[in-house]
């Protein structure tokens, strides 16, 4: 880009000329001309450029504004179309309450801070029909990190037009965080809590020493070590999270869900999907499948758990930990039940089986209206 151009569309970011004057410079700069001799030669001759524009040309170039911001707002802009970018930084004291982040579009990463401070770094950028339309959008587009109360806000857009946002924050361990991301993926390191609500994109978190409220409508989710309680609730995409140590409620309409060790009370709720599920000393554990797979790992069970798994349709496998005991019934409407495990007594019939193993008072409870159950013993 020549320095007159530059200095146009600087111009227009300081709000010294209006996007009319600068359409009608960078066309009247694309005629060749000799260099100015310096930035003060070059800005005066801009001016004298701006004001010997006549009344017929800025009634054309306003009918091109009109037309450029309409083409700002198309979810189709052509490939090719002029683009601008703009890289902000600030430093706040940790919050006394949550670190809050509001983005329209585009990607968030939370990482660990060096220091006791926030520090937030945001990538603006901003498409347009022309320089000046992506200049002036990515103007437009606000971001602002304040603290507001307790909280300390990083809010980007909205705008109209097509631009992107991307986040990056690093924060002490003890952050709270909550976070909204309408498109765009978010990566978590550790954090002390994490509530985040994305409307399309993936979400990976590593570690969280509190609880983990995620909602997403369409996007994969993986979580690592979750200390306190976990809430998921996803529309279309996998879920899988290594460990839980508190309670643990999971809903997702389509998509696969893995769930790593459980020591809380386990909830999961999937219309269509497999399931697996590892549960070490979880008190209760609810299982409900429209379609697909279920393997329940019950790894250790303690004293009065209450295990009960509902499927529709698909196949059921569970597999008792050796030092497990409870009563198990295991029945199907369509389909059959195979039963492996020694038991002091068992009765079965077409579909059906139950015993107890190992005397213990936990109770399982597995009913399937189409598909096979399995129940056997292993790690």
């Amino acid at each position: 880009m020549s320095d007159e151009r530059r200095v146009v569309l600087q111009m227009l970011r300081d709000g010294r000329i209006t996007v009319d004057e600068a359409e009608a410079l960078l066309d009247a700069l694309a005629e060749p001309a000799e260099a100015p001799v310096g930035q003060a030669d070059l800005e005066q001759g801009v001016r004298r450029a701006v004001e010997s524009v006549g009344p017929a040309l800025r009634s054309a170039l306003r009918a091109l504004q009109e037309r450029v911001r309409v083409e700002w707002g198309a979810p189709d802009e052509r490939a090719g179309s002029a683009s601008a970018t703009e890289e902000l930084r600030w430093s706040h004291p940790a919050p006394a309450g949550r670190v809050v982040v509001r983005n329209v579009r585009g990607d968030l990463a939370v990482e660990g801070s060096a220091d006791s401070a926030v520090h937030v770094e945001v990538r603006k950028r901003a498409w347009g029909a022309s320089e000046v339309a992506a200049q002036q959008l990515l103007h437009e587009l606000r971001a602002v990190v304040e603290p507001r109360g307790e909280d300390l806000v990083v809010e980007v857009g909205p705008t109209p037009g097509r631009f992107a946002a991307d986040v990056v924050l690093r924060v002490p361990a003890d952050t709270r965080l909550d976070a909204q991301v309408a498109k765009g993926d978010v990566q978590v390191g550790q954090v002390a809590s994490c509530e985040l609500s994305v409307g399309a994109g993936d979400v990976d978190i590593r570690q969280v020493s509190g609880s983990v409220g995620v909602r997403c409508g369409s996007g994969d989710v993986r979580l690592g070590a979750v200390e306190g309680d976990l809430s998921v609730d996803v529309g279309n995409g996998d879920v899988s999270v290594e460990s839980v140590r508190g309670a643990a409620h999971v809903q997702v309409a389509s998509g696969d869900v893995r769930l790593g060790s459980c020591s809380g009370a386990v909830a999961v709720r999937l219309q269509r999907g497999d399931l697996e599920v590892t549960a070490d000393g979880a008190p209760s554990v609810r299982l409900e499948v429209s379609s697909g797979d279920v393997r329940a790992h019950l790894a250790s069970l303690p004293a009065g758990a209450a295990v009960e798994v509902r499927v529709a349709s698909g196949d059921v496998q569970v597999v008792l930990g050796p030092q497990v005991g409870a009563r198990v019934l295991a029945e199907t409407q369509r389909g059959s039940v195979s039963w492996t495990v020694a038991t002091e007594a068992v009765s079965r019939g077409p579909g059906f089986a139950e015993g107890v193993v190992r005397a213990g008072d936990a109770s399982v409870s597995v009913r399937v209206v189409s598909g096979d159950v399995v129940v056997r013993e292993g790690r």
